[in-house]
């Protein structure tokens, strides 16, 4: 089974939350990461400028919105996205 495109586009995922990372396998490792120039939005923020604008979560090619939503990200110069949630913890998304 392919990969989940993810909510925020197409890129890698991360999360500074170690029980959230545990939901998506045991296997949770301790990463690095580094943006210049990311764009920080709150969780909320980032659902309906992202998910909702790109029908990321319930388009019928999912991969294709992914990929708009990151090519237009990109676009805008962000190099990844960092959404923060109520809790302060946050997820990363990282693009190449």
């Amino acid at each position: 089974m392919p990969a989940d495109p993810g909510d925020f586009g197409s890129g890698k995922y991360h999360t500074t939350d170690k029980e959230r990372a545990r939901q998506y396998g045991p296997n949770v490792e301790k990463h690095h990461i580094q943006l210049k120039n990311p764009l920080v939005l709150s969780e909320e923020d980032a659902y309906i400028q992202i998910t909702d604008r790109f029908n990321t979560i319930h388009a019928a090619d999912r991969e294709a919105a992914c990929l708009r939503a990151m090519d237009w990200i990109k676009e805008q110069g962000h190099d990844g996205v960092v959404s923060v949630r109520p809790d302060g913890s946050c997820e990363v998304v990282t693009y190449k």
